[in-house]
């Protein structure tokens, strides 16, 4: 899927102590991690509702002290909303009449600049946190400063410079989920810490040690009466990375039911309110990764419909400038063609607008809609990354294995999906969807 690793990750903002999850989508070539955005957990009457109680507190009369906390409060509350810019001057307000006070100010601050694209600010910011005395802090500054330099390692072209990133990532990610003398109210920070982790083990395609890691959420879990469950938007995390392994072990039922569980997340219904000082997560419209993972997967289990009505979705809610975006409609296209009996896809209008094709997605498109024969959509291919070329021939093996499946063609189907497995990244969409679509073909 354009040269990139689908993953999850909790990342917290918090207004005291105690954290909400939330993670933003960067979205930067040639390789990018679309981060898990919490789908929906409140409404936006409840981040309304916050947000006034903590305007009304920032009018009240009370000393630098408490004015800092005010400030704090009300821009967690507008890094919910997007409003990163007016986060940011709260936070900038609330270190001036707090300087040293709160080393969560600048853990928030860092996820802010992060959220902004400033991330030298935000890695400045979350070593500025590592140095609090509060360890639940500093565990929630290493589990975020882990995860931005696992971000910036996907995006970077230089390879040494990558493995450094990881290595450093890792090692930050590894010390946030050591054991500790730690009350029962700081431990929420331990199974954070290991959901990033296995976060990290995916994009290194280490499926067996993200399985590990999440073996120790749900461990803590048990050994702590299920609270996991208490911090809903960790655990929708801790769900889709679940899914996310099951997927890359090709069992798609499994895979399926971690996703739609995910999904049932989001209902406001399942989830209890929070005390006023845990930090929401973002609405439901900013979360498109799991509708895409599950149309995914109904996909492979020949769901046609389900498919089509997820990835549908999931496109809508990127947006058609986003890869991510356009590969959710390239596949929704094919879904829709399986339902409809079509031997060809039909070209969305923004991309049937141009005589050629502007993007890479594009040309899959028109080779989908018979507009491109092999030799064209192979000469696109070519890219001076060899590691990008690479992905891309894959990626043309795999989506040229679903015309053939809609043509009838399935001996050249099964030979493309094996040049794909061969081509893509093991933990690749295209990788494991072809491994399922080759398995349900030769199932009885």
């Amino acid at each position: 899927m354009n040269y990139l690793t689908c993953v999850a990750v909790a990342a917290a903002l918090v207004c005291l102590e105690p954290a909400g999850a939330l993670a933003e989508e960067p979205d930067a070539p040639p390789r990018y991690i679309e981060a898990f955005a919490i789908q929906g957990l409140f409404s936006k009457s409840d981040i309304d509702e916050y947000k006034k109680a903590a305007n009304q507190r920032l009018q009240c009369n009370g000393d630098r002290h408490v004015k800092s906390i005010a400030r704090n409060n009300l821009a967690v509350w507008q890094w919910h909303c997007g409003e990163y810019k007016e986060a940011l001057a709260n936070l900038n307000e609330a270190i001036q009449l707090a300087p040293g006070t709160f080393g969560v100010y600048y853990s928030n601050r860092g996820m802010t600049y992060r959220a902004l694209g400033r991330y030298d600010e935000a890695i400045q910011d979350y070593e500025r946190a590592l140095e609090s005395p509060n360890r639940p802090v500093a565990r929630l500054a290493q589990a975020n400063m882990g995860w931005l330099l696992l971000l910036q390692s996907q995006t970077d072209l230089d390879a040494s410079r990558r493995q450094e990133l990881l290595a450093r990532a890792e090692e930050l990610l590894q010390a946030a989920t050591e054991k500790s003398a730690e009350t029962a109210e700081n431990a929420p920070f331990i199974p954070l810490a290991w959901i990033n982790l296995a976060a990290l083990r995916l994009t290194q395609h280490k499926v067996d040690a993200a399985e590990v890691c999440l073996k120790q959420v749900q461990e803590w879990t048990n050994d702590n009466e299920g609270k996991l469950k208490q911090f809903p938007a960790d655990y929708q995390c801790y769900l889709l990375n679940q899914g996310e392994v099951e997927r890359c072990g090709n069992r798609w039922q499994e895979a399926r039911k971690l996703y739609q569980a995910a999904y049932d997340l989001g209902n406001n219904a399942f989830v209890p309110r929070p005390p006023p000082y845990v930090a929401g997560p973002p609405a439901a419209k900013e979360n498109p990764l799991i509708l895409q993972r599950l149309g995914a997967a109904e996909f492979v289990l020949k769901n046609y419909g389900e498919a089509q009505s997820h990835l549908e979705e999931a496109a809508k809610r990127y947006g058609p400038e986003k890869p991510a975006g356009r590969y959710a409609l390239l596949l929704c296209a094919v879904a829709k063609a399986h339902r409809h009996g079509q031997y060809v896809i039909e070209i969305p209008e923004a991309v049937a607008e141009h005589d050629t094709p502007r993007r890479w997605t594009d040309g899959l498109f028109w080779h989908l809609a018979g507009k491109w024969n092999d030799k064209a959509l192979a000469d696109a291919a070519c890219d001076p990354n060899d590691r990008i070329e690479k992905t891309k021939r894959g990626e043309a093996a795999f989506y040229r294995a679903l015309k053939c499946r809609l043509e009838g063609n399935t001996r050249a189907a099964e030979d493309l999906f094996k040049t794909c497995v061969n081509q893509c990244e093991e933990t690749s969409l295209e990788h494991t969807m072809a491994k399922g679509l080759r398995e349900s073909a030769e199932a009885p």
